[in-house]
């Protein structure tokens, strides 16, 4: 299901649902500020990938207006993945809602604003894809979400 689906069914952002969930259960939280969250998704693609989301609904990542904030809490994060994982690779993935002018001539995403999220996800590559990850298209993640978030916190060890 993606973001406009569960719009359409619950008329509320799955975004916004993720972090409510995510914030209540605290399991998989990473850092926070009074403007931003992190955390270790439940179906994470890789070991330790994290995502950071604005606390408030927000559709384009261009109309934020706290990037102190955001700097702050990426810094904070970066350095836990360096400090845990070392010199490692990673891909770092902005997701911000798509070009209103051009969807809505077209008829597209008459919904985005309340229904899309946007979002950063950084996903540390730890090791290539095996031969089943990229001949079948799934991913294989040996670290549990809830595992990678309490050692990123430095709440334990390896």
């Amino acid at each position: 299901m993606n973001a406009q689906q569960f719009f359409a069914m619950k008329e509320r952002c799955l975004f916004c649902d993720v972090i409510r969930q995510e914030a209540g259960d605290a399991q998989r939280i990473v850092a926070e500020n009074e403007s931003f969250i992190a955390l270790c998704p439940f179906a994470a693609r890789s070991p330790f990938e994290t995502w950071v989301l604005p606390k408030r609904h927000e559709t384009f990542f261009e109309w934020n207006n706290e990037l102190p904030m955001l700097a702050s809490l990426m810094r904070t994060i970066l350095s836990k993945l360096h400090e845990l994982l070392g010199d490692t690779n990673y891909v770092m993935e902005v997701h911000s809602g798509p070009n209103l002018t051009a969807g809505k001539q077209r008829g597209y995403w008459k919904t985005v604003e309340k229904d899309f999220h946007w979002h950063i996800e950084i996903a540390p590559r730890l090791r290539g894809y095996a031969s089943y990850e990229s001949g079948l298209g799934f991913h294989v993640n040996w670290v549990p979400p809830e595992r990678a978030a309490e050692l990123l916190r430095g709440n334990s060890t390896i």
